[in-house]
């Protein structure tokens, strides 16, 4: 009897940890690609994910990265800091790539590049931009997504898809928009803020002449990349209380 406890208690031991988020900052948990492993890749975080601390407990990122390992995904998340390369994006064929608030050095680029060119996805979240320094990041360059300001309010207008089937309307809580969706052809746009009804942050206008003259371009699809599915929104914190039924078309959808 005595033995049967320990193998349950041995047994529970080993769920739990596998369940704990892992920040990663050298070599991976894992030794092979494998069709549930989920990298969120927070490595250019400036707090959009980490906050209010980097490490396992209940950062901001923490509520979605748990929704996806209730489906059974293994979800490993890269600390700020760490260095993308291509070892590392081997072993995943699904990325989520959190709001990144600095620069992809070349070599981490061309790791993207490669990871692009194989079947697999990638979630692209971007946030506001409206500090004195803050551009859009080259990652976010290279797939030609363009985005620029800071604006907030209620995502209601969707296009018919089976991403956006049965949702009504989504938190825009400060994030940017899309400014090069009319003259990307690769670039479906899934959902807009309407113009009558957003706010600007700070003076962060997206759009020269400083008003709302259209609707704004916050979230679709990206075309560009045959083998890829690549889905792009530009708000992360809407995104990390897994909104439903969004999060799950999503995850069903890209995953």
């Amino acid at each position: 009897m005595k033995i049967l406890l320990a193998i349950l208690f041995l047994l529970v031991l080993i769920e739990i940890s596998c369940k704990k988020s892992i920040p990663i900052t050298g070599e991976l948990p894992i030794s092979s690609l494998n069709d549930s492993n989920i990298l969120v890749d927070a490595s250019k975080d400036d707090g959009v994910w980490w906050s209010p601390q980097s490490g396992t407990g209940d950062h901001q990122g923490h509520h979605l990265a748990r929704y996806l390992r209730t489906l059974g995904f293994h979800v490993d998340e890269l600390s700020p800091g760490t260095i993308i390369t291509d070892s590392l994006l081997k072993k995943y064929s699904k990325i989520i790539r959190s709001a990144a608030f600095s620069q992809y050095s070349d070599d981490e680029l061309a790791a993207y590049k490669n990871f692009l060119n194989k079947p697999c996805a990638l979630l692209l979240l971007q946030d506001h931009l409206y500090y004195s320094n803050a551009v859009n990041d080259n990652l976010s360059e290279m797939l030609g997504l363009h985005f620029v300001g800071a604006v907030e309010g209620t995502v209601t207008n969707f296009v018919t898809n089976e991403i956006t089937n049965g949702v009504t309307e989504l938190s825009y809580i400060a994030g940017s928009v899309v400014t090069n969706s009319e003259n990307n052809p690769s670039i479906t746009v899934l959902g807009t803020l309407d113009k009558n009804d957003y706010t600007v942050i700070n003076n962060s206008f997206p759009f020269i002449g400083g008003t709302n003259n259209i609707d704004a371009p916050i979230m679709g699809i990206l075309n560009n990349y045959p083998n890829t599915k690549i889905f792009f929104l530009g708000d992360e914190n809407g995104i990390e209380y897994a909104p439903q039924p969004f999060t799950q078309n999503l995850v069903n959808w890209l995953f």
